[in-house]
């Protein structure tokens, strides 16, 4: 009994280990080849308006001769597919274009385009974002074609067509601003505008459907438009912005600069008066940017000033202001050896920037000086004439101190003892 069972106890296991119980090899399958095309479908697009730039003779807008490209969208359902077109060709006033997309079979497409390419930054919330340039590049006889912002009304198709005509509209708004009362001999470099606050250049949501601002996603309230070469003073500034509204009491700002200095104008609209500078238009207006002269002769000195250095030396163990009229009358005030104050009176003369005086005792200064005064005209610097170490650094202060108030004219108090004069 005991040899019966081991041998069926064998042939049991010989049976479970039968090869006819193994899991079968899977059969190889074929790879296949890397290059298999999509299947693909190109559209030749048609734009037939004039819009990006303006002509010569300022009468319409015309596409750029190269560097030209859109981007297109075709939406399938809710499922939208956005490429750039191919480069554009611009003949008799129209521009065409191809883009390409993957070959589809669908009851229903629909088709979107966004001018330039470039102002594409991507999707926020189902919505394309678009960026109007904070920075642009007009000419002396058009606005920056960068910056013209231009959405297609959509076209709703049955099938993938092989050619389509789209009609633009714009997004942005536009100004061309004359500048006055610059100096003629001077070249604008660069122009801001401003509207503290408003969303003028940045990034937007585009609303394809109303060819509108949905929503912002970063935005600038300024504008600078900037020229590679400086241009005449009477050039009129072109820029592309969000649409914006001044009514009467709103404000704007314009800063200039030129090949020689930099002005502002803030103009606040005044009553029942309004600056629309509306989406799809030309808003023409002029801005007056009043040019203080520079101050020339003693008027360029004019004010209280207070010692900021000796030669090298910063902080000085003596003090001195000094207080100067249009009348060329030039008091000094020192503390020298005493722990008082000193005030002496005298008159200057200055030319050439080179200043000399006289005090009100008929004794002449102890030197003339060399005069320079930084841009800001905040800062001069009094150099000896016959000795460069005896340099002085003034700054400008709004007013002298009270306690100077007290020093007799011409004179000094009881116990001051001082008796040499710092100028």
């Amino acid at each position: 009994m005991r040899r019966i069972s081991y041998l069926l106890m064998l042939a049991i296991g010989m049976v479970a280990c039968s090869d006819n119980d193994k899991v079968p090899t899977p059969t190889p399958q074929p790879t296949p080849p890397d290059n298999v095309e999509k299947l693909t479908h190109t559209i030749n697009i048609t734009a037939s308006e004039t819009r990006v730039h303006l002509s010569d003779d300022q009468t319409h807008a015309e596409w750029d001769k190269t560097g030209e490209y859109i981007m297109v969208y075709e939406s399938i359902g809710t499922q939208r597919t956005a490429v750039s077109s191919d480069e554009g060709m611009v003949s008799n006033g129209k521009a065409s274009f191809t883009a390409t997309f993957d070959k589809s079979a669908a009851a229903e497409y629909r088709y979107d385009a966004i001018y330039p390419a470039s102002a594409v930054k991507g999707e926020s919330g189902g919505y394309p974002v678009v960026e109007v340039p904070e920075v642009q590049y007009p000419t002396a006889t058009s606005f920056d074609s960068n910056a013209d912002v231009m959405v297609a009304l959509p076209q709703v198709r049955s099938s993938q067509p092989d050619a389509m005509e789209l009609r633009f509209k714009h997004f942005v708004a536009f100004a061309k601003m004359t500048l006055t009362g610059l100096p003629e001999s001077e070249k604008i470099s660069s122009v801001s505008f401003y509207r503290y606050g408003y969303p003028l250049t940045g990034r937007f949501q585009i609303d394809l459907d109303e060819v509108a601002e949905y929503g912002l996603t970063q935005y600038q309230d300024h504008v600078t438009v900037q020229y590679a070469t400086p241009v005449a003073v009477d050039t009129p500034i072109y820029f592309a912005i969000n649409s914006t509204y001044f009514y009467e009491g709103d404000s704007f700002t314009v800063s200039v600069t030129t090949d020689k200095a930099s002005y502002e104008r803030t103009v606040t609209i005044p009553d029942e008066r309004h600056l629309h500078i509306k989406q799809g238009e030309l808003a023409v207006f002029s801005v007056d940017i009043p040019v203080v002269k520079p101050a020339t002769g003693i008027e360029a000195l004019v004010g209280n000033w207070h010692i900021a250095q000796y030669a090298d030396d910063t902080t000085p163990d003596f003090d001195i202001y000094l207080a100067i009229d249009s009348s060329s009358n030039v008091v000094l005030y020192q503390r020298l050896a005493s722990y008082s104050w000193s005030r002496y009176d005298s008159v200057a003369t200055y030319a050439d920037d080179i200043i000399s005086g006289t005090y009100s005792d008929g004794v002449e200064w102890g030197a003339s000086y060399r005069v320079e005064l930084d841009a800001s005209g905040d800062t001069m610097t009094w150099t000896n004439t016959l000795d460069a170490v005896d340099s002085t650094v003034y700054e400008r202060v709004d007013a002298l101190p009270d306690e100077l108030s007290e020093v007799t004219r011409g004179g000094f108090l009881a116990f001051d003892v001082e008796a040499e004069r710092y100028l």
